[in-house]
């Protein structure tokens, strides 16, 4: 049996759906694009260095990668951030 309340329900999962879509299709690709570019912002110095030190990739990325981008990945989260709230 349906009902108004059921009715509302759905109404509301679907802007919800709809709204998620339209965030993920605007701001995702930007995360990513700044993501990579920070990350490619890594020396690669650093990294060969720690493959010679026989350093697993899962630690490159952890003590390296992740501690050298951190101010882009922040960067990223506040504009994302602001972009929900805008």
């Amino acid at each position: 049996m349906v009902t108004e309340n059921s009715i509302q329900k759905s109404l509301i999962n679907t802007f919800i759906y709809i709204g998620l879509l339209i965030i993920f299709n605007f701001v995702l690709p930007y995360i990513i694009t700044y993501l990579l570019a920070g990350i490619l912002e890594v020396p690669t110095e650093l990294i060969e260095n720690a493959k010679l030190d026989k350093i697993s990739n899962l630690k490159i990325f952890l003590y390296i990668v992740i501690p050298m981008t951190s101010s882009t990945g922040l960067y990223v989260m506040v504009i994302t951030i602001l972009f929900f709230l805008y």
